[in-house]
């Protein structure tokens, strides 16, 4: 049986659900990804996107959280058996990061489906980098998928 973590992976990458089949993404060159099918900006890259992806992470909330996980740590640290010497501070800096990536990744996913609900607007949240268009749903969808995987992948 897959994980929790394994299963709203592919929940989120759309592997649970049928679909029709979608249309391979052709690589341009190593580090960036055609996304352009059917697109009005052909030339733009997932590259180009990432600094509209950022601000869709949000990423003023991610010391909050990050810090409050890491805070939690340390109590649990005092009241429980002691650690190895050096290995705490190795597992605070993990639990902060990952914490931060879940965050950024949970304020992404929220904008997404907002936008594809139709919650998202021009009139409702015209700033917002889904309905400007600086970012595109295919894109938001890749980078997901991506840092999930970095999550699952580290995350054991």
């Amino acid at each position: 049986m897959l994980p929790a973590s394994a299963i709203l992976v592919l929940a989120v990458a759309g592997a649970l659900r049928p679909t029709a089949p979608r249309p391979r993404l052709a690589l341009r060159r190593a580090a960036s990804v055609d996304l352009s099918i059917g697109d009005a900006h052909p030339e733009r890259t997932l590259r180009d996107e990432l600094p509209a992806l950022w601000r869709m992470a949000r990423p003023h909330t991610m010391p909050l959280g990050a810090g409050l996980v890491v805070a939690g740590a340390l109590g649990a640290r005092a009241v429980g058996p002691p650690a190895p010497r050096g290995a705490p501070a190795c597992r605070f800096a993990l639990a902060g990061a990952l914490t931060a990536l879940v965050t950024g990744g949970s304020m992404v996913i929220n904008d997404y489906h907002d936008h594809k609900r139709g919650v998202d607007t021009p009139a409702t949240q015209p700033g917002r980098p889904l309905v400007t268009g600086e970012v595109r749903p295919a894109s938001v969808k890749l980078a997901l998928k991506w840092a999930y995987a970095a999550l699952l992948a580290r995350g054991r």
